[in-house]
């Protein structure tokens, strides 16, 4: 068997120091393994459509934005290899929903332990996303954090960028379609979520990533612009739904696993089991 690890030159927490240890951690199990640092996010997803389909797994080393991208070009192809992750992410949302924690070498015993499980994509229009997406407030927090201030604070900078958006009032008008049926209203944020875990809180406790649906979950207003809502489930409607359609009156900026993307109308399919993953 042969692998192949993933990772960014911009991805953070020196990821690409740990790589000795990584591979000889990893050749334990495989009989090879390759690296491959990408300088850009167009040199990475052309590396992984032209040859991930070559290995058995492949490994990516990263946060979000690096799983983001990696899955969308994975979402291309036809045969895809297995997904090992060490997670290296600041808030780490993508590796708390299948189970990977900070740790690397945790992760690495999950990679070797050969245990996977099927996991459901999202697809968003052309693009897909893992466990979250969001339009409204809150929504810019992740993909505008300024790295600097994310090496320095870590987990209080999003928190800090948080508190701030309490104080902004944002109103999103959106009219949803799901379920066969189609509701229309007024919301500081629509969160849709493929997992227990957004934000770094536990937000959707009862939903699971691999049972071919995602939840759109729509708060109410309030002195806490919303969160207060999502967080402790008060008020705060739900929709349990494996395709949705959502339409805004104009284009905004949406949040798809950390990373900025752009709808009017936005249809969104579960893609149950797509993924293959390493898990406990």
């Amino acid at each position: 068997m042969k692998c192949l690890i993933f990772c960014t030159e911009f991805a953070g927490r020196g990821i690409d120091k740990k790589i000795s240890y990584i591979v000889s951690s990893l050749l334990e199990t495989y009989e090879k393994v390759d690296v491959y640092i990408s300088p850009s996010i167009e040199e990475g997803r052309k590396k992984i459509v032209e040859e991930a389909s070559l290995y058995d797994s492949l490994i990516i080393a990263g946060g979000d934005g690096t799983f983001f991208y990696a899955v969308n070009a994975l979402a291309t192809l036809e045969k895809r290899p297995n997904i090992g992750y060490i997670n290296t992410g600041t808030l780490g949302d993508v590796g708390k929903n299948f189970g990977v924690s900070h740790s690397i070498k945790k992760a690495l015993q999950i990679i070797k332990g050969g245990k996977t499980k099927p996991v459901d994509l999202i697809q968003f229009n052309d693009s897909y996303f893992a466990y979250m997406a969001s339009v409204g407030s809150y929504g810019d927090i992740a993909y505008s954090a300024r790295k600097t201030f994310k090496r320095l604070f870590r987990k209080i900078h999003y928190y800090f960028m948080g508190m701030i958006r309490m104080l902004k009032r944002e109103e999103v008008v959106f009219s949803i379609e799901a379920n066969g049926g189609k509701i229309e209203g007024k919301a500081p944020f629509v969160l849709l979520a493929n997992g227990k875990c957004v934000g770094g809180f536990s937000l959707n406790k009862n939903s699971s990533i691999n049972d071919g649906s995602f939840e759109i979950i729509i708060p109410k207003k309030g002195m806490t612009n919303g969160i207060a809502s999502a967080l402790f489930n008060r008020k705060c409607r739900k929709i349990k739904c494996s395709e949705a359609t959502i339409s805004l009156p104009t284009g905004q900026n949406w949040c798809l696993d950390g990373e900025k993307s752009f709808a009017k109308v936005a249809k969104i399919v579960n893609l149950q089991g797509f993924l293959s993953v390493f898990s406990r």
